[in-house]
C-alpha cells in the first residue's frame, strides 16, 4: 500500500490534503510541525510521500531542518510541498522569499502552461485555474540545479525537480481547477 505523511503547518486545509490523498489509495497520516524533526529522521520515510503542508507564518520559522531537507530532496524522497510547504523546500534550496506584490487569500488566478508543465500535469490545456491563499512568495533567483519552475514574471508559483514538486496555491482547495492533477506528479 501506498503511503503518505502530511506534516500539518495549524491549517486546517490539512484535512483536504489528506481527502485527496485517500482518494488516491494513500494510507495517510497526520503530524503536528513539532514531530517534524522525529519524522525527518525516520529511517521508514524514504517508502513514503513526504507532504509538507500548508500553514501561517514565515518559513525560516523551520530553518534548522534546510539542510535536513535539502538531504532528503537529493536523495529523491518523494516530496510534496503546498504553500509554507512550497517555501519550506525552496528556501532549504537556497531560493529567497518575498512579501508578495498581489497578497490573495482565497481568490483564484489563471495561470498559463508551457509544454513542460502540461505533460507534468498530464494535461492538455495552456492554463490553470487555482486558488491562492499566500502573503509570501518564492522569487526566481536562477539557482544552479535543473529544476523545472512553473513561473509568474520572477515568483515561482510551482517547481518540481527529481522526486519533490511544490505549488505556492492549494491544489486541494475547491477553487482549484483539475486538483486531482496536481497530485499526479508524486504518483
Amino acid at each position: 500500500m501506498k503511503e503518505a505523511i502530511i506534516i500539518d503547518f495549524e491549517d486546517s486545509f490539512v484535512y483536504n490534503i489528506y481527502s485527496e490523498l485517500l482518494e488516491l489509495d494513500y494510507k495517510v497520516t497526520v503530524y503536528e510541525s513539532r514531530f517534524l524533526k522525529e519524522v525527518l529522521k525516520d529511517k521508514s520515510l524514504k517508502k513514503k510521500v513526504l507532504v509538507l503542508g500548508p500553514g501561517p507564518g514565515h518559513p525560516d520559522k523551520f530553518k534548522s531542518f534546510y539542510p535536513i531537507i535539502e538531504k532528503l530532496i537529493f536523495s529523491q524522497q518523494r516530496i510534496l510541498g503546498i504553500c509554507l510547504g512550497h517555501q519550506v523546500l525552496l528556501r532549504s534550496l537556497g531560493f529567497k522569499i518575498t512579501t508578495s506584490s498581489n497578497i490573495l487569500h482565497g481568490f483564484s488566478q489563471k495561470i498559463e502552461l508551457n509544454n513542460i508543465w502540461q505533460e507534468i500535469f498530464k494535461l492538455n490545456k495552456s492554463f490553470i485555474e487555482v486558488q491562492r491563499y499566500n502573503s509570501l512568495e518564492i522569487i526566481d533567483n536562477e539557482i544552479q540545479l535543473d529544476i523545472q519552475k512553473l513561473l509568474v514574471g520572477d515568483r515561482v508559483y510551482a517547481f518540481k525537480f527529481l522526486n519533490s514538486v511544490s505549488y505556492q496555491f492549494h491544489p486541494e482547495s475547491i477553487g482549484s481547477k483539475d486538483h486531482k492533477s496536481f497530485f499526479s506528479p508524486i504518483r
